[in-house]
């Protein structure tokens, strides 16, 4: 593992989330979702990688694959820069 990676932090209180370990990956990833911490905005828990002024964010989105039962009715859209953080501070 790397000593910096990827990620992102929905949840104010919580550590970043994982989302890839370099900018290749992260590039890669875009228009995927990814799962993370709960929204700070609606509690939402997942997330598609977009890009936007030549940065990455995790948008607060419904994942069209996820099972019914888990998806949230009304994710509110809020992006997340997805930024480095040393590996240590991270949730993987």
């Amino acid at each position: 593992m790397p000593d910096h990676v990827y990620a992102f932090r929905p949840r104010s209180r919580d550590y970043p989330h994982f989302v890839a370990e370099d900018v290749e990956d992260v590039h890669n990833k875009l228009g995927e979702y990814i799962g993370g911490e709960q929204c700070d905005g609606c509690g939402n828990h997942s997330y598609r990688v977009e890009t936007a002024h030549g940065a990455f964010y995790a948008v607060c989105a419904v994942d069209p694959d996820e099972d019914h039962e888990f998806v949230h009715l009304d994710p509110c859209g809020a992006r997340y820069p997805i930024q480095i953080y040393t590996a240590d501070e991270v949730t993987f």
